[in-house]
């Protein structure tokens, strides 16, 4: 069957050039007149009906052949008409068809008409429809790379296979070479409108020159003749150009839709109802306007409104059939035991709130929640260099009052609002008679409820005043913390790594298994957010761990505190440090004492060190207090001080910059051998 086609295609084309030769019987033009028509019509509607204008690729060539065709039919009717114009039937039957029936048997009428096609056809639509393909092709052939790295990236993630893969690289190459195509074909639409002109102009004149010099007419009778029998070859052959132009616009002006021309039109006309219903007003206000034909603009109102009538009623049942589909849909979805797979697992970070702020999970106050918690986490990951994951908000029907903040499903923190009150926090001899005395949720801090009219009164007495959503905030943050460690999974750390590779690929690509192992980088970057030594810098840490040269976790957290605690100590704008210090002989045996194993210490030396350092520690009250001790031993205490429930940040010698000064808190001595009491941190 496909040789019968090319073969038979051949055919045709040897048969059009032929005819550009052998003179034709006028019924067999009449014949090949029709099929032009029929033709050209066949194109018109299959460029409408087609959903994707690579359906009909080989509108181009088949462009190329009409045209070929159409000026064959205009030689051969040219000779008939110069030969056997003056005979009646002498050039068949459409062609004085066209100029009698057409034109009314004008010639005057018939060369306006004719102008006036020929100029849409090359003007309007030939222009228009080659300019929309010259640009669909530059973009096409632009876009092809992107294209390509797309579907390679598919590819290499699994999203497709081979064979897909191929054919989408086929149907991107035949997108750029459809428009390429249609941008060349445009000038054979533009050349046959003015081939048209000047063929009609030479049969005018020869026309006449045939009738009055060998027909024995007339120059009046061998124009009348000649030019309805020109005018009319003009429009039969015309008519199959215009048909072919419009084909050719349609599919180099069709974007990306869901079904064929025709569907899509009708689907977004009477998408909005109310657009019809305006039409239909201004229809019939123009109707009253004198000397207009009333009749004529009643009815298209009425049936314009009727349109938008039946518009409305099959949106409503689309609408009704879609929440049916849903519902269906999500009915079948809930019966199947994949659907728990996403019940599996627990949120990174959840707030939930009580009935009495259930508000804060409704409309206006979701938003400004919901942008506050997105302001923590750009703030966050500024100052401490992770990224928070998302946080859930519920509510909580078991809880009586307040909210409670979850970090992997464990309660950290819980606090009460009052979305009716602001809270002012400042000393409590400060917030007398300001309002109701309570305590700050986040640091425990004096505070007292107050109306918003005595905002102003309460900052004249120096009290600090916030509103619920940012005193939830601000305790969000605080959590974030507290608990960056736990936050800042596996995960988190190979997100951290792909990001970095786009910056510093040859950095990243050293964290391998064969180098340095990516589980001991993630364990001790989060020995340092326990430690609160913020990576704001990863790529300065990396850099630390990667020199140590090193493969235990604590050894690249010392290295990576050996750039990031100076950099943090000069952030802070502190020009002095006072830590405590420890003896120096008691330092020198618990570093001994807990080299092995931090569990080998005296019991008694333990506890006398664990007593003075939560005295000091209770006397620091707000503030974070310091100790200051060896880089052997500044991991070991800093661990033994986490077990033992004392926040205290410890520091080591070589970690502090040179301009730094030591002003010492006190000392932290050994005990005494007998009595086994701690001396007394003055």
């Amino acid at each position: 069957m496909k040789r019968f086609a090319v073969s038979a295609f051949a055919a045709v084309l040897l048969g059009i050039v032929a005819m550009l030769i052998v003179p034709l019987p006028p019924f067999l033009l009449d014949v090949l007149l029709a099929i032009d028509i029929l033709a050209a019509a066949l194109v018109l509607l299959l460029a409408v009906s087609v959903e994707d204008p690579l359906e009909f690729s080989a509108f181009a060539p088949a462009l190329l052949v009409a045209t070929l065709f159409r000026l064959a039919l205009d030689i051969s009717a040219t000779r008939l008409i110069l030969t056997h114009g003056a005979v009646p039937g002498g050039v068949g039957a459409i062609v004085p068809a066209f100029g009698a029936f057409v034109v009314q048997n004008n010639p005057i009428v018939g060369l306006i008409v004719f102008a006036i096609l020929v100029t849409i056809q090359f003007v309007v639509i030939a222009s228009g429809s080659q300019r929309v393909a010259e640009v669909a092709a530059r973009f096409t052939l632009d876009a092809m790379p992107g294209k390509q790295m797309a579907i390679d990236a598919d590819l290499h993630a699994g999203a497709l296979d081979g064979e897909q893969a191929r054919r989408k690289r086929e149907l991107v190459a035949q997108e750029a070479d459809f428009y390429g195509a249609m941008d060349g074909a445009g000038k054979f639409v533009k050349g046959d409108s003015v081939a048209a002109l000047v063929i009609v102009a030479l049969n005018l004149l020869g026309g006449i020159a045939v009738g009055t010099l060998y027909d024995g007419l007339s120059p009046a009778e061998a124009f009348h003749t000649f030019a309805l029998l020109s005018i009319g070859n003009a429009l039969v052959t015309t008519l199959p150009a215009f048909l072919i132009s419009v084909a050719m616009g349609m599919m180099v002006t069709r974007v990306a839709a869901n079904g064929a021309l025709g569907s899509d039109l009708a689907v977004q006309l009477f998408a909005r109802p109310e657009v019809l219903r305006g039409v239909a007003v201004l229809l019939a206000a123009l109707s009253f306007v004198p000397a207009l034909p009333r009749p004529i603009f009643l009815a298209l109102a009425a049936s314009c409104w009727l349109a938008a009538h039946l518009a409305m009623r099959r949106a409503r049942a689309n609408e009704r059939r879609t929440r049916s589909e849903r519902e269906d849909a999500k009915r079948r979805s809930m019966r199947r035991p994949e659907i728990a797979l996403g019940l599996v697992g627990v949120d990174a970070v959840a707030i939930e709130f009580a009935p009495d702020l259930a508000a804060l999970l409704a409309l206006p106050h979701s938003d400004a929640l919901l942008d506050r918690i997105g302001e923590v986490r750009r703030a966050l990951a500024a100052e401490i260099g992770i990224v928070v994951p998302g946080v859930r908000l519920r509510d909580d029907l078991a809880r009586e009052r307040g909210y409670a903040i979850r970090v992997r499903d464990r309660i950290v923190a819980s606090g009460e609002l009052r979305l009716d009150a602001l809270l002012a926090v400042a000393d409590e001899a400060v917030l007398a008679g300001l309002g109701e005395i309570t305590r700050e949720p986040v640091y425990d801090l004096p505070a007292a409820w107050i109306a918003p009219e005595r905002r102003a009164q309460a900052q004249e007495r120096g009290a600090l005043v916030f509103d619920a959503i940012s005193i939830l905030g601000s305790h969000l943050a605080e959590i974030v913390r507290a608990n960056a460690a736990e936050l800042f999974g596996r995960q988190e750390f190979q997100t951290l790594l792909d990001h970095l590779r786009l910056g510093v690929p040859t950095l990243v690509k050293e964290i391998a298994p064969d180098a340095l192992a990516p589980g001991s980088v993630h364990r001790a970057w989060q020995q340092l957010l326990r430690e609160r030594i913020w990576p704001r810098d990863p790529v300065l840490a990396l850099d630390a761990m990667l020199a140590a040269g090193g493969s235990e976790p604590r050894e690249l957290c010392a290295a990576a505190r050996g750039a990031l605690v100076p950099a943090q100590l000069r952030r802070s704008g502190a020009e002095a440090l006072a830590p405590l210090l420890i003896e120096p002989i008691f330092e020198r045996s618990l570093a001994v004492a807990w080299a092995g194993d931090p569990s080998g210490v005296d019991p008694q030396a333990a506890i006398a060190l664990r007593e003075q350092v939560a005295r000091w520690a209770r006397r620091a009250g707000r503030g974070r207090l310091q100790l200051l001790c060896g880089s052997l031993l500044r991991p070991l205490l800093a661990e033994f001080l986490a077990r033992s429930g004392i926040e205290a940040e410890v520091l080591a010698f070589s970690e502090l910059p040179p301009e730094l000064a030591i002003e010492p808190l006190g000392t932290i001595e050994a005990p005494e051998p007998r009595s086994g009491k701690a001396a007394t941190a003055d």
